[in-house]
C-alpha cells in the first residue's frame, strides 16, 4: 500500500533551490530529506534533554572531574566580576568625593562674589547718601536765595528806578 502524501508549497531563496537541485535530482527528495532532517535533530535534543533531567544514580568520574572544572571556572569569573564591582565601586565614591569637592570650591567662589557685591552696594549706598545729602542742602541754600531775592522785589525803594521809555527811543538804555 503507497503512503499517504501531502502536496507543501514553498517559497524559498533562490540560492536554497539552486544548491538543492545540484545536490538532489528533484526538489521534492530535497525538501523531505530537509524535514527528516530537522525531525531526527529535534528527536536527539528531547532525548539529550531527558538524559539531563534524569539524575543518574552513580555519576562516573569523567562527568565529576568536569563539573569540578567548570565549577572552577565559574569561581574564576565570580572573583574577577567581584573585584571589577568593587573597583567600580570605589571608582564610582572617588568621583563623587571630587564632585562634592568641585561643588564646594564653587560654593565658596560664589559666596565671595556675593559678599564683594554686598560690599560694593553698601559703597554705592553710601556715595548716594553723600549725593542726597548734598542735593538737601542745595535745595536749601536755593529756598533761601528765592527767599531774599522774592523780599528785595516786595520793597520797591531797593529796586532801580525804571524811567519809561517813549517805542521810538528803543535803542536807548
Amino acid at each position: 500500500m503507497a503512503e499517504a502524501k501531502v502536496t507543501a508549497c514553498a517559497k524559498i531563496p533562490k540560492e536554497l533551490y539552486e544548491e538543492s537541485i545540484q545536490k538532489y535530482t528533484k526538489i521534492s527528495i530535497a525538501i523531505i530529506a530537509g524535514l527528516e532532517l530537522l525531525r531526527d535533530k529535534e528527536s536527539i535534543q528531547n532525548s539529550i534533554l531527558n538524559q539531563n533531567s534524569i539524575p543518574n544514580s552513580i555519576p562516573n568520574e569523567e562527568a565529576q572531574l568536569e563539573n569540578q572544572k567548570e565549577n572552577e571556572r565559574l569561581q574564576e569569573i565570580n572573583e574577577i566580576l567581584k573585584k571589577e564591582l568593587e573597583q567600580s565601586r570605589r571608582d564610582k565614591e572617588l568621583r563623587v568625593l571630587q564632585e562634592q569637592e568641585n561643588y564646594k570650591e564653587r560654593i565658596s567662589d560664589l559666596k565671595e562674589q556675593i559678599n564683594s557685591l554686598h560690599e560694593q552696594i553698601k559703597t554705592k549706598d553710601e556715595q548716594l547718601r553723600t549725593k542726597d545729602d548734598q542735593i538737601e542742602k542745595l535745595n536749601e541754600n536755593m529756598h533761601g536765595q528765592v527767599a531774599n531775592i522774592y523780599n528785595l522785589t516786595q520793597n520797591p525803594k531797593l529796586l532801580p528806578e525804571y524811567k519809561a521809555k517813549r517805542w521810538w527811543e528803543f535803542w536807548r538804555n
